[in-house]
């Protein structure tokens, strides 16, 4: 085979054209936090930001907040965020992005704090982008800019759509 008969192959996914880079909060390949995944099964729900899962390694209990988003805790939206998440986790497997700091604790805590995934779906995004949860300050190192960034991109698109919270606000 002679060296032109040879064709550069392309990439079988262009990061640009696939959607993982957004202009708008950079890009998550760039940031240089690391995140630890913590596997589980939902096994209830506390309320709109608040689930209790088991681990998978170990098979012990904790209990797992949702960062970056604020529910209301009394009323029909208290209510209703609680059923949607109900309705997206209770009994299915999940994965929590926590800080790494997490595993090397000598005492592992009963509760953690991250972003909670189903399959590819961010849990509380969907939260805020049905104007079902607010966008809240993260801790430091529990969340990245980019996932952050997200976030505040959808309470916006929530509150100019009036979803949720934003229903009955100006």
């Amino acid at each position: 085979m002679a060296a032109q008969d040879i064709q550069p192959t392309k990439p079988a996914v262009n990061v640009f054209d696939a959607g993982f880079f957004d202009a708008s909060c950079g890009s998550p390949f760039v940031e240089s936090q690391l995140w630890y995944s913590v596997d589980g099964r939902v096994v209830s729900v506390g309320d709109g930001s608040t689930v209790l899962m088991t681990l998978t390694k170990g098979h012990r209990r904790v209990a797992v907040h949702l960062v970056g988003i604020a529910v209301e805790h009394k009323g029909a939206l208290a209510d209703e965020a609680k059923g949607f998440i109900s309705s997206q986790v209770l009994n299915k497997s999940v994965e929590v992005l926590v800080n790494p700091d997490w595993l090397f604790q000598k005492k592992k805590p009963a509760e953690i704090t991250g972003v909670v995934w189903l399959k590819n779906n961010d849990v509380g995004l969907s939260l805020v982008t049905k104007g079902l949860a607010r966008t809240e300050e993260p801790p430091p190192y529990t969340m990245s800019l980019y996932t952050f960034c997200k976030y505040r991109e959808a309470e916006t698109k929530a509150k100019s759509d009036k979803l949720g919270i934003w229903h009955s606000q100006q």
